[in-house]
């Protein structure tokens, strides 16, 4: 009897709540014995060391998008060039915004390369994350996506993805003094 290869699964986690929906479908994958589910963790967030030694812990491969290399991304384009001078020397948020996505996308693009998956498996399509951007070069590659959003965010999504902006920081007087007289708003 043969053995079939497993299918490969790629995982896109975004935020804490992401992962935690997006574990359990990928640990009944794996149970299967069918498919061989990845996590890609696309963006930072506090508790991703955690739940990467979780995954260690269920034997779910992982990648982080912090962890790429300059030579493990797809070669630079002109357009890429011109782009990162542009951010180097023109510190605006436009040009910062464009060298980020354009490092995003060459992320998402060594990454699908390298697990060449079946499918690419979302929690949601989140304007504020790049989920489009890893849609879009799926689809260049024949490779579908499908979306299971299944939870609902709480307040401790988007402060996972403001935690490491500083104009979201409770360290000024003035953003003391709004914590105290709205401490509904503040997310610790």
């Amino acid at each position: 009897m043969a053995t079939t290869e497993k299918k490969q699964l790629l995982f896109v986690v975004n935020t804490g709540t992401y992962f935690n929906g997006l574990l359990a479908i990928a640990l009944f994958f794996k149970k299967t014995g069918s498919y061989e589910p990845t996590i890609f963790f696309a963006s930072h967030y506090p508790q991703i060391q955690a739940h990467g030694q979780r995954c260690a812990r269920e034997q779910i491969a992982t990648i982080v998008t912090d962890e790429y290399t300059e030579e493990q991304l797809t070669r630079r384009t002109i357009v890429g060039v011109v782009i990162e001078f542009c951010a180097s020397i023109i510190r605006r948020p436009f040009f910062l915004e464009l060298q980020r996505m354009y490092h995003s996308q060459r992320v998402a693009t060594a990454v699908l390369r390298w697990v060449r998956p079946a499918l690419l498996i979302l929690a949601a399509d989140n304007v504020s994350y790049d989920t489009a951007l890893c849609v879009q070069i799926g689809h260049r590659f024949g490779i579908r996506s499908v979306l299971f959003p299944q939870w609902l965010a709480d307040s401790s999504e988007p402060a996972e993805f403001f935690f490491d902006h500083p104009e979201y920081q409770v360290r000024t007087l003035f953003s003391r003094l709004i914590s105290m007289l709205f401490p509904a708003w503040v997310h610790i």
